[in-house]
This record gives structure tokens, C-alpha cells and sequence, in this order.
């Protein structure tokens, strides 16, 4: 897959606030973390990649502020591990919320890095082309 260094910068900046793994090469091999600012900079050395959550990851908290966005009425964490599934569902077919409100939940999402692709790429599609690197969640067993 072939992403234009505009579109990249578009994919970057719609997940700003998320952060950027990168590895750079000035006097060696390095690894470290920073913004998107610093990776939209003009910086042919640096080879970003977002650091996002898969939806199906989503928070109990993430999914109860969706759930409020979207007009749950009465979201708290009783009963959430009904909850995510529905989120899921409508976060994939959006067509079953209007379009203000579709937005709203996608900044929300986007700015708590979780990966929803952009435009005509889907998440697995950023994650193939190297711009995702995929964050797994922590196991605590």
C-alpha cells in the first residue's frame, strides 16, 4: 500500500495528541516516544509510528463516555461488559447515529489513541502500511 507523505501527515495530525514511536539514526540507532508535532516537522531521519489501541480494547471509562456522547442515559460500570459490545457495533456501522454525534465519538476515540483508521484506510490498513505501531494492553495475571 502506497500512503503519500500528505496523507500520512493527515492521518498524523488527525490523531494528535497521540504518541509517535520512532527510531532515528544520527550517530547510531535510536528508539524513543514523542508527539505528532515533532514527527510533522520536516525530519527525513525520523520514521514514526503511531502508538494506538485496537477498539476492542476500549476502557470501561473510554466506553461510558461514548456511551454518554451517543445518549446513554444512564452509563456507569454496572453493566458495561454489555455495554462494549454494543459500542463496538455501532462504532462499525455508523450509519446508526447521526453524523454530529458520529464525529464527536471518533475526536473522542482518536484523542484517547484508539486506532480507527482514516478516510479510505481502515486501521488494519495503517497498521500494514507502518504508520500504526499497534499498543497491546498490559496483562496484570
Amino acid at each position: 500500500m502506497n500512503i503519500t507523505n500528505e496523507e500520512r501527515a493527515r492521518i498524523f495530525a488527525a490523531y494528535w495528541g497521540a504518541e509517535v514511536f520512532y527510531e532515528y539514526n544520527y550517530d547510531g540507532k535510536h528508539q524513543s516516544t514523542c508527539s505528532v508535532l515533532s514527527v510533522l516537522m520536516d525530519n527525513d531521519d525520523a520514521k514514526g509510528q503511531l502508538l494506538l489501541k485496537d477498539l476492542s480494547q476500549i476502557s470501561d471509562e473510554d466506553a461510558i463516555e461514548v456511551a454518554k456522547i451517543i445518549g446513554c442515559k444512564q452509563c456507569g460500570k454496572d453493566g458495561i461488559s454489555e455495554l462494549i459490545p454494543h459500542l463496538l457495533y455501532v462504532m462499525r456501522n455508523g450509519d446508526l447515529i447521526k453524523g454530529e454525534v458520529m464525529v464527536k465519538v471518533i475526536d473522542y476515540l482518536r484523542s484517547n489513541s484508539y486506532n480507527l483508521g482514516f478516510g479510505k484506510y481502515s486501521a488494519q490498513d495503517l497498521i500494514d502500511a507502518g504508520i500504526v505501531k499497534p499498543l497491546t494492553p498490559i496483562n496484570h495475571e
